[in-house]
C-alpha cells in the first residue's frame, strides 16, 4: 500500500455539531498537535455558513454528497 501524502482532518459538516469545529480551530492554533514529518496534514471548515447560523446545513445535507460513483473513482 502506497503511503499517504496528505491528510485532511474535517469539521463543521454539519454546522450545529461543534466537536470538530472546535478542533479544528485547536489544530490551527497548536499544529504540532497533528504535525508529521512523513506527510502533510490540512484542516477544513467544511460547512462554514451552517456553523454561523448554528444549523445542520443551509442548503445542502453534505452527508447526502458522499456517492458510492463518486468515492470509487478516485
Amino acid at each position: 500500500m502506497e503511503k499517504f501524502k496528505k491528510v485532511a482532518i474535517v469539521g463543521g459538516t454539519h454546522g450545529n455539531e461543534f466537536t470538530g469545529i472546535y478542533l479544528i480551530k485547536k489544530f490551527e492554533k497548536f499544529p504540532q498537535l497533528v504535525t508529521k514529518s512523513s506527510f502533510e496534514t490540512l484542516t477544513v471548515l467544511s460547512n462554514p455558513e451552517a456553523f454561523q447560523v448554528c444549523r445542520r446545513y443551509v442548503d445542502k445535507d453534505l452527508n447526502r454528497c458522499f456517492l458510492k460513483e463518486v468515492l470509487n473513482s478516485s
